[in-house]
């Protein structure tokens, strides 16, 4: 319930033209850092490493926003994580240039879980931009049994 209401309302911020709040009232990094901030909260540390291209379209920001707070609601709800690391930069690749938006943890791993609301979400969003996003453990179990998890989100600039 909680995503559909989010939904709602980033479409509708979107048609208007001025996407969420956040990002209104502050510009993207600062709201990045701000949900990295949110998480320490939850015992989680959180390295933020952002490298933001200028002249980002709305459309992008509100999708990097939105992968970056999925992703890291999803590491305080599921993974037991330590550590969460947020890396967002642009990639020059054969293809052209992508925006990366990666979100990993030190946590349990994702498992065999189905993809849920929120990664089908997430998933939607980056694809109506073009992009695409992968989840997928971090590295193999370690003693404790733990993979970690990274979401990977790749849109082309």
């Amino acid at each position: 319930e909680q995503v559909a209401r989010e939904n709602l309302a980033e479409a509708r911020a979107l048609v208007e033209g001025s996407g969420p709040s956040r990002l209104r009232s502050h510009g993207l990094e600062t709201a990045l850092q701000r949900l990295g901030a949110a998480q320490e909260a939850h015992g989680c540390s959180t390295e933020m490493t952002l490298r933001l291209p200028p002249h980002l379209t709305q459309a992008i920001q509100v999708v990097v926003l939105r992968t970056v707070q999925e992703s890291l609601s999803n590491v305080a709800r599921h993974a037991r994580a330590r550590t969460a690391r947020v890396l967002v930069e642009q990639e020059a690749t054969p293809g052209g240039v992508e925006l990366v938006v990666r979100v990993s943890d030190d946590g349990v791993g994702i498992g065999g879980r189905p993809e849920g609301v929120g990664q089908s979400g997430m998933r939607s969003r980056v694809e109506a931009v073009g992009g695409s996003l992968t989840i997928d453990p971090l590295h193999a179990p370690d003693d404790g049994g733990r993979t970690g998890t990274v979401v990977e989100a790749r849109i082309p600039l």
